[in-house]
Parts: structure tokens; sequence; C-alpha cells
């Protein structure tokens, strides 16, 4: 059943969501929204991966680099503003701004990585220390 989930449901899902993406019911007011949450999602991001630093022998730049890849936060931010709006917890133009969101971040946050790390062309990432 977890495969079928995996390979059927899910995709489907966003096909959904992506095909009922409100790019009209965006305004002004809602990319700040987006902007706001963006800046909150990163710095929920930041704070564990800096306690990592603390006492561990994990560099600081590798800590922002993990925490530019799990800040990327697709799956669960679309699911969130599509229930919310189902519910009426969320208007259309908020469940947009979240949406909007988090196809940003899912953009934005590996390039960020890419461009702090560099392309490892020819050669295999490995793990260097810590946990």
């Amino acid at each position: 059943m977890s495969g079928l989930s995996a390979g059927f449901f899910i995709p489907m899902f966003f096909i959904s969501v992506g095909l009922h993406f409100g790019v009209t019911q965006l305004s002004w007011e809602g990319l700040r929204t987006a902007t706001f949450l963006a800046a909150l999602i990163l710095t929920a991001r930041l704070v564990p991966c800096r306690g990592l630093v603390g006492g561990t022998s994990i560099a600081p730049r590798a800590a922002l680099g993990v925490a530019l890849l799990f800040g990327t936060p697709l799956t669960l931010l679309v699911a969130s503003a599509t229930l919310g709006q189902i519910l009426g917890v969320l208007d259309a133009e908020q469940a947009s701004a979240i949406g909007l969101l988090a196809i940003l971040l899912s953009v934005v946050l590996p390039v960020g990585f890419r461009v702090l790390f560099g392309s490892r062309t020819g050669e295999t990432a490995h793990y260097t220390g810590g946990l």
C-alpha cells in the first residue's frame, strides 16, 4: 500500500494542487506574507543547526548547508495550505501565498546550497565528521 501511495496518490495530489494553484489570487499582501513566512522557516531551520556547531566537530558552513537543505518544505506546506483552505481556515489568497512560498523555497534553497558548496563533478560527496 505504501508503494502505491508514494508512486500514485502523492504525485496525483501534487499535480492536482499545481493545476489549481491560484496565481490570480496573489496580491502584494500575499507576497509580503510569503516573504515573512520564508524568513520564519529559515530561522526555524538555522537555530537548531547553530546548536549542532557548538559541541560537535561540524563546521558552521556545514550547519548552514544542512539548514538550507532541510528548509525545503514543499510537501508539508502544500498539504497544509490545501487542508487549511478546505477546512476554511485559510482563504484563497493565503493558500496561494503559502503555495508560492513552497515553490520558491524548493527552488531557491537548493540553489543556495549549490552556490555555497559548489559543484563536485567527478567526485563523490562524503561525510566527514560529527554525529
